[in-house]
C-alpha cells in the first residue's frame, strides 16, 4: 500500500502541485496567477500554507495564491528577483495591497515588479460607484496609515484625482481618518482641489463627518479657502457654522 502522503499528492490538482513546487523551490521569477482555482483546490492549498503558520484571516482575498504566500516569499527576498501577477479582479495586486494595510508586502511586490506604476488609477466597483483610483486613494479610504506614509515617502502623486476627481484627502476626509490626512497635507497636499461637483476637502469635511480637528488643521496650518462655492452654492464657511 502507498504511503498516505503519496495518496494525497496524487489527488492534487497540476496547478496546486505546481505552485506548492513555486513555494518550496523560491525561482528567480515567480508567477502569481488568481485566474484559478475553485474554493475546494484553494482550501487544500491554503490548508498546506496554514502548516507552515498562515492566519486563517489571511486567506480571505481575491488574490491568489494569497497574503500567506507573499509573505512566505518575502522572507526569502534576496531569492526572489521578479514576481509577476495578475489578479482575478484586474486591480493591481499592488493595490490591493495598499488597500488591505500591508505596507511591507506591498513595498516587496513594488521592488520585485518593474511594471508596477505607483499612481496607476484602476477601477473598483463599490456598490453602485465604479470609479478608478490609485493606491494612495484605496490606502486613504481605509485609513491604512503605515501605507500611506509608505507611499509619500515613495514619491506617489498626493494630488491624483480619481475619475471623479477626487483626491486621496477628499477621501481621508470624508471616511474621518484624522491621521492620514494630517501625513498628505505635511507631503504637501492642494488643500483647495474641487471634485465634479466642486467641493473641496473641507466641504467634504465640513458637510460629512464634521470632524473639527481636521477643519481646524485645513483652516488654521494650511490655509483652506472658505470661500469656496460648491455646485449647490454653499461655502466652505457656511457649511462650517452649522457645526
Amino acid at each position: 500500500m502507498a504511503p498516505a502522503w503519496r495518496l494525497e499528492w496524487k489527488k492534487l490538482p497540476s496547478f496546486l502541485i505546481y505552485n506548492v513546487v513555486l513555494l518550496l523551490a523560491v525561482p528567480d521569477i515567480v508567477n502569481i496567477d488568481s485566474s484559478i482555482a475553485s474554493k475546494k483546490d484553494r482550501a487544500i492549498f491554503l490548508d498546506m500554507l496554514s502548516s507552515k503558520g498562515a492566519l486563517a484571516d489571511d486567506m480571505f482575498d481575491y488574490t491568489y495564491p494569497n497574503l500567506a504566500a507573499l509573505r512566505w516569499l518575502l522572507l526569502r527576498n534576496a531569492a526572489v528577483k521578479e514576481i509577476r501577477y495578475k489578479t482575478k479582479s484586474k486591480v493591481p495586486l499592488f493595490s490591493i495591497l495598499c488597500m488591505k494595510n500591508e505596507a511591507a508586502l506591498a513595498k516587496f511586490v513594488y521592488s520585485k515588479s518593474e511594471s508596477t506604476d505607483i499612481n496607476r488609477l484602476a477601477v473598483v466597483r463599490y456598490p453602485g460607484w465604479p470609479v478608478k483610483i490609485s493606491p494612495l486613494h484605496e490606502a486613504s479610504m481605509n485609513g491604512n496609515l503605515s501605507v500611506v506614509e509608505m507611499l509619500v515617502s515613495m514619491d506617489a502623486s498626493v494630488d491624483t484625482l480619481t475619475s471623479h476627481s477626487w483626491t486621496p484627502l477628499m477621501f481621508s476626509c470624508y471616511e474621518d481618518y484624522t491621521s492620514c490626512a494630517k501625513v498628505l497635507c505635511a507631503a504637501g497636499c492642494s488643500v483647495d482641489i474641487v471634485n465634479r461637483t466642486s467641493d473641496s476637502a473641507l466641504h467634504i469635511c465640513a458637510n460629512y463627518t464634521r470632524n473639527t480637528s481636521i477643519i481646524e488643521m485645513l483652516v488654521g496650518e494650511y490655509g483652506a479657502d472658505v470661500t469656496l462655492v460648491n455646485q449647490d452654492g454653499d461655502t466652505c464657511k457656511f457649511k462650517a457654522s452649522s457645526l
